[in-house]
Formats: structure tokens, C-alpha cells, sequence
């Protein structure tokens, strides 16, 4: 377990973190927002992300893709999938199913969580989380902060 102070800043807040690192889980308080933040890693490019009662999963990917040439890694069967749908909000890059695993999606997320989704041009993202069963979604604009509540 690695433990260490580390200064971050945003535009004009300065603010001042203990960090510790446990595994595949940061653990973040901020003396600043009075909060704290945990982070784990699910595997490649996937976290979820919890924090004053909010809890969000950022691209998660358990199914193998593309004809089972594209696996995940490092490997995350180990992990409580029901656990990790049990969200507030999900988050999804983008649809290449390294990022969107519709197995999972369908099988394990909560349809209840609100779907923040990236400023695309195009609607395909959503349309394809409303076939899932999604129908709450925030749509984020670039450079543009988003407040997902309390």
C-alpha cells in the first residue's frame, strides 16, 4: 500500500489530496471538497468511480469482442459484476465494444443509472443504450463542467 500527499489544480482551486493505493483501488480525500473518492480499475480502460453516494462506471468490458480476438485485460473475471452494475451513472466512451460491452450492459447495469454521454454529432451512442434499456441520459458538451448532483 503506497500512500502520498499530492497538490492538484483546477483553473483557479488549488486543493491538496492524500492518495492510497491498494491494489487496483485509489482511495482520494480532498480536504477541500471535504470528500472522498474511490477509484477502482475493472480491467483496460474501465473504473468505477464512487463518491458521495455517487456511483459511476466509465467504460466497462468483460465480454470478449470481435470474434474473441480482443480479450480483456488484465483479466477481470474475478470480479462482482452485479456489484459493479449496482450504479448511479454510466459513463461510455465510445462503441467500440472494448468500451461498450453490450453483454454486461444488458445482463448487469442498472437500466435506473443516468447515462452521461460524450458531445458526438451523431446519436448512434444513445440509440444504441436505449435498445439496452437506458432512457435517463445527460448530454455533456465539450469544456463544459457537469454537475451530476449531490
Amino acid at each position: 500500500m503506497i500512500t502520498r500527499p499530492i497538490q492538484a489544480c483546477h483553473k483557479s482551486l488549488l486543493f491538496v489530496c492524500s492518495i492510497i493505493v491498494s491494489m487496483n483501488t485509489i482511495f482520494c480525500y480532498c480536504a477541500t471538497a471535504r470528500a472522498t473518492v474511490r477509484i477502482t480499475s475493472i480491467g483496460h480502460a474501465g473504473f468505477l468511480i464512487e463518491t458521495k453516494g455517487r456511483r459511476i462506471l466509465c467504460d466497462p468490458w468483460f465480454n470478449p469482442a470481435y470474434f474473441a480476438s480482443w480479450i480483456p485485460f488484465p483479466s477481470n473475471e474475478h470480479l462482482d459484476k452485479r456489484h459493479i452494475g449496482d450504479i448511479t451513472h454510466l459513463y461510455i466512451s465510445h462503441l467500440h465494444r472494448d468500451h461498450f460491452d453490450p453483454v454486461f450492459l444488458r445482463q448487469y447495469v442498472t437500466k435506473d443509472a443516468t447515462v452521461i454521454l460524450p458531445a458526438y454529432p451523431l446519436p448512434h451512442l444513445e440509440e444504441e443504450l436505449r435498445r439496452l434499456g437506458f432512457s435517463s441520459f445527460l448530454h455533456t458538451r465539450n469544456d463544459e463542467l457537469v454537475d451530476i448532483g449531490q
